[in-house]
């Protein structure tokens, strides 16, 4: 019997992922997998790459990984069900772990001779359409080094190249009269790069919090943090420490106005020598401004009837079980929702969509996805309180696991316990939250902590930190 073909675009989390189920289900022998991942080795995000823009290859730069990220959520909540933290260091680690860290644990799980065979690395998929004459998926792809095409046919294909990378861009009245540096924080690497500079960060969610404090962190003589005013954010109800000579972030949220034609006014707008003007008339002078506005779904490799282009929610519409594309369910995005919880729930969609290719799961008709889909959207759209939201992905990969059998001693509950201490902690210190620990979802115990406090570290390398641990 001929083996069916697998496309897997990507070897990020998702992509590794979906490997991973499927040598766990021992489908490996039963079709013929290959991953295409744009960079040199697996990692997708977790890669520091200092190029922004266009690489080498003259392709755009996937990745928004900046230098000393230290994780901006639970580490606990990232641990994967079958190699543990204690497993792959010997050791605990604690619950904010550097960026290296994370990538060399992510490294060690799949560490196995399958996955890298698998791979054609320095490849990008510029082509998917689906060929309904052949029940096959047309795909062409390119090899970065020699520009070489190829034209390949697969009969599924799993999209696992993320969808935080590429820049939601704003405009300003104002910015091309701006002589110091603008940057979306797709561009951002460093912060040292902004020693003895006034930054200011415009959006309200992780990035805008994370690059003001970094850049204070390494030298920054102050970061302002601009938002428009939303009651139903978390980020609204953060509590930062009052700007001082040792705190330096200052925090201004607007009520913005409407006009007679529903026009809101400009968050911000730039004046002459570097001014920014703010709604409520005041002004500052500025050296940077970095837009943090977040990201776009973009596909541009899949062709109009298999492409996504809605925002980023929880649970987006033409997806059944919030991965299969609801008219084609031979094509899966994998992670495609909004990202509270990542590698469980990456591992918890991998392994059910890998039960759907041995049989083990039956896909029901078209009428019963859309069903399911319009159900679970439902659900969410009814969800008004922003802490609810972790609740609700919880519960789904919570669902994932008990339709699979598999992942069954992490309890999704305990994952959800953590992520709102972790909020809780925000709101009651929004520059100390990496210092608190919580607790593991394998073993029940609290993780350790460092002696030395986040912002008095100034080296958060992988190397740095392992040193530091108790």
């Amino acid at each position: 019997m001929t083996k069916q073909n697998i496309c897997i675009i990507g070897a990020g989390p998702t992509g590794c992922a979906v490997f991973h189920a499927l040598k766990k289900h021992n489908l490996l022998e039963s079709f013929n997998v290959t991953i295409y991942e744009k960079q040199k080795t697996i990692g997708g995000l977790w890669n520091f790459n200092f190029h922004t823009g266009t690489d080498k290859n003259g392709e755009p730069v996937h990745s928004s990984m900046y230098r000393d990220l230290v994780i901006n959520s639970p580490g606990e909540n990232l641990e994967f069900a079958d190699y543990s933290y204690q497993k792959h260091f010997g050791k605990k680690i604690t619950s904010f772990p550097v960026r290296g860290v994370m990538l060399n644990y992510f490294n060690g799980r799949y560490d196995y001779k399958e996955l890298p065979e698998a791979c054609k690395f320095n490849h990008a998929v510029n082509w998917v359409e689906f060929d309904e004459n052949l029940d096959q998926f047309k795909v062409r792809v390119t090899d970065c080094a020699t520009q070489i095409d190829e034209n390949l046919v697969f009969d599924y294909v799993f999209v696992c190249s993320g969808h935080y990378h590429k820049p939601n861009i704003v405009d300003f009245p104002g910015f091309e009269n701006f002589t110091g540096r603008i940057m979306h924080s797709h561009e951002f690497r460093d912060g040292r790069e902004f020693k003895n500079q006034t930054v200011l960060t415009i959006g309200g969610s992780k990035s805008s919090e994370d690059i003001a404090s970094l850049c204070v962190k390494f030298g920054a003589t102050k970061a302002i943090l601009c938002n428009r005013e939303n009651r139903n954010s978390l980020f609204f109800r953060y509590k930062w420490p009052e700007c001082n000579d040792e705190f330096r972030v200052e925090k201004r949220e607007f009520k913005l106005k409407v006009d007679g034609n529903g026009k809101q006014e400009p968050l911000i707008k730039v004046g002459e020598d570097n001014t920014v003007i703010f709604p409520d008339g005041t002004e500052t002078k500025v050296d940077a401004i970095i837009v943090c506005t977040g990201y776009k779904h973009y596909y541009p490799f899949l062709e109009q009837s298999l492409r996504y282009t809605g925002p980023d929610c929880l649970y987006p519409k033409n997806f059944y079980k919030g991965m299969f594309w609801i008219n084609n369910p031979k094509l899966a995005y994998m992670g495609v929702a909004k990202n509270i919880f990542t590698f469980p729930l990456f591992d918890s969609q991998a392994s059910y969509a890998a039960q759907v290719l041995s049989g083990q799961i039956k896909m029901p008709g078209k009428d019963e996805r859309n069903e399911e889909n319009l159900s679970k959207r439902e659900e969410m759209l009814k969800i008004t309180d922003a802490m609810k939201t972790f609740k609700f992905q919880s519960d789904y990969v919570k669902q994932l696991n008990e339709i699979t059998g598999d992942f069954l001693g992490i309890d999704p509950d305990k994952m959800n316990d953590n992520y709102v201490q972790f909020n809780l902690d925000k709101f009651n210190d929004v520059w100390g939250f990496r210092n608190k620990s919580h607790f593991s979802l394998i073993d029940g115990e609290e993780s350790p902590v460092l002696a030395k406090r986040w912002a008095e570290r100034m080296d958060d390398g992988m190397e740095a930190y392992l040193k530091e641990l108790p």
